[in-house]
């Protein structure tokens, strides 16, 4: 790539957005090299960062801003394993270790900007309503480092650390660009949505995150916009679990499916995907499966019959709904989990929702 024409951010933060990751910031300063893996904006990363809307995102693609390398901050319920294996570095000895005791990790994709071999960041997403933990880096040092403190490993989360990835270009290496590698070693064509990622369990999901509600992922003397914010067990929350009754919560959801039942031509990325959005936070809350949401939305595009793949295929349309579902979701479970207050008896929420479609 001709490093004086690309603009990684302007070519990639959009299409990042849509697959779920949705924290997206420019690297670098204006004043400063045009490929840069540092410094970030202010007030976008670490547990008091704010994630930038569509419109900012947008409006950066079309700014000067634009030109400069992508840096992404983990969904909340994604973790990345960033392995250094090159000039003395020996991470990869540090993950056989690991593995060794906790087991195999999942299949998943891999960005680097070094090509093929052991060095690189891997992705996978935690167990549905599940966060990292903030000390899991130094426990992973602690538990199978050499000497207990050098892992050559960094852990990539919420609220710590970010990765710089395609289409950006590494300015150490000659501006070689960052690729995206599929569970096979394949370069990818474009970054997979974080559904797709490996969906870590056992010992790797317990060393890596815990579930949101858990003491394991809370942080004391965290302060939010002046207001600190304290558990019943005196720790304090990086940030408010979100509450929602159980009888709204089964309204909207309703309300959703109802949607893409009635959707028009035109409105499948809005509906389709919104839908998915927030169905997906129901799964995070333990109302539904992942799996029962991708059966009830398809279920709903195919009762519907005007968006469904056969009909993108007799119009010439190149997505299938499937896709759409998946990249709504990614977004759905990026988001800090409900807790469901239950202001009515629970009821099967999948079994309701299939009687709706008539299924």
């Amino acid at each position: 790539m001709d490093g004086s024409t690309a603009q990684p951010f302007a070519e990639g933060a959009l299409l990042y957005r849509r697959k779920g990751w949705i924290g997206l910031f420019p690297l670098g300063r204006k004043d400063g090299p045009q490929y840069a893996k540092e410094p970030v904006p202010v007030g976008v990363t670490g547990y008091e960062g704010v994630d930038a809307d569509y419109a900012k995102i947008e409006a950066t693609c079309h700014a000067p801003a634009g030109r400069r390398n992508i840096g992404i901050r983990m969904p909340r319920h994604v973790v990345g394993l960033d392995v250094d294996d090159y000039d003395g570095k020996r991470g990869a000895g540090t993950l056989r270790r690991a593995v060794e005791t906790l087991g195999p990790l999942p299949a998943t994709y891999r960005s680097t900007a070094r090509g093929p071999g052991d060095s690189g960041q891997l992705f996978f997403q935690l167990p549905v309503g599940w966060i990292a933990k903030p000390a899991a880096e130094e426990e992973l040092a602690r538990r199978f480092a050499p000497d207990g403190k050098t892992s050559h490993i960094e852990i990539l989360m919420w609220a710590r650390r970010y990765a710089c990835v395609w289409p950006s270009l590494h300015p150490g290496l000659q501006l070689a660009q960052y690729r995206w590698y599929d569970p096979a070693g394949t370069v990818c064509e474009e970054p997979p949505a974080t559904f797709h990622l490996g969906r870590l369990q056992g010992g790797w999901a317990e060393l890596l995150g815990a579930p949101a509600n858990s003491p394991q992922v809370q942080r004391r003397g965290v302060r939010l916009k002046g207001i600190t914010l304290t558990t019943e067990t005196g720790e304090e929350w990086d940030e408010p679990q979100p509450a929602i009754r159980l009888s709204v919560a089964e309204r909207i959801t309703g309300e959703q499916v109802d949607a893409v039942l009635h959707m028009k031509a035109g409105r499948v990325r809005t509906t389709l995907g919104g839908a998915a959005v927030w169905l997906a936070k129901m799964a995070a809350a333990g109302l539904l499966t992942v799996e029962q949401v991708e059966e009830v939305l398809l279920a709903a595009v195919k009762r519907n019959g005007v968006n469904d793949d056969r009909w993108n295929l007799v119009n010439g349309r190149k997505w299938i709904a499937r896709s759409k579902i998946e990249e709504g979701m990614s977004k759905g479970l990026s988001y800090v989990p409900y807790l469901i207050i239950e202001d009515l008896t629970p009821a099967d929420m999948h079994a309701q929702l299939m009687k709706r479609i008539g299924r």
